[in-house]
């Protein structure tokens, strides 16, 4: 029998299943991590976009504006509108009547711009919503792969702690063992105190084997019977 198994080394190791579970946790909770990284790298740019140069990013929401197709539709109800009013008092043609014709178009042309505008500012704050969202899902699965690995390599320090403790204390019973058989080898009574004597004999009093040595009178190292008179 060896050291290992003698110290119980020779069963499965607890510590091959705890190395399982780091590659799980990579499994599960890596792809959301990595996804969060590259969201929170999205939200830097676009965060630091709005702040720098905000009216780049309006511009940019703007960009490739073309009327809607119910604009002209509206624009020509608008127009018969007017000039059916300004017939009716007769203004038709006047200057108060081009006036309230431009008013109108202008209008018109600024409310489907900026609907145009809001749509597509809606559609970006959803997706820096999402990627909120995205970035926010891989904090959490940071946190939980955080934890879980926390909890492994805590377990494995306390098997560590634990097994060292078991071969110590193993190892002090061993010890204690052969202590014990050499006081039997003494003469066969009390071991302990047997192999304490002996000891005691065998050092001297002051615990150091001097030339000064000699046996200690204790009736257990004559090899004979013990004096216990």
């Amino acid at each position: 029998m060896g050291w290992e198994s003698l110290f119980g080394g020779g069963g499965e190791d607890p510590n091959d299943y705890l190395d399982m579970i780091k590659p799980m946790l990579e499994e599960q909770y890596g792809p959301y991590r990595d996804r969060g990284l590259a969201a929170g790298n999205t939200l830097d740019q676009q965060y630091a976009q709005m702040l720098s140069n905000p009216a780049a990013m309006q511009a940019m929401l703007g960009s490739g504006y073309q009327q809607s197709p119910g604009y002209q539709y509206s624009m020509d109800q608008a127009m018969n509108a007017g000039t059916m009013a300004a017939a009716s008092g007769g203004r038709l043609g006047t200057s108060s009547h081009q006036q309230e014709a431009m008013k109108t178009a202008t209008g018109l042309a600024d409310q489907d711009y900026w609907n145009y505008y809001n749509q597509n500012a809606n559609l970006f704050n959803k997706g820096l919503s999402g990627t909120e969202g995205m970035y926010n899902t891989g904090y959490n699965a940071t946190n939980q792969m955080a934890s879980g690995l926390g909890n492994l390599y805590g377990s494995q320090a306390n098997m560590a702690y634990t097994n060292q403790q078991n071969q110590s204390q193993m190892l002090s019973s061993l010890l204690g063992a052969g202590i014990g058989a050499a006081g039997y080898a003494f003469g066969g009574a009390p071991g302990g105190l047997a192999a304490s004597t002996a000891a005691e004999g065998l050092m001297g009093s002051s615990g150091s084997s001097g030339g000064n040595w000699k046996p200690a009178n204790t009736g257990y190292l004559n090899y004979g019977t013990p004096a216990f008179g």
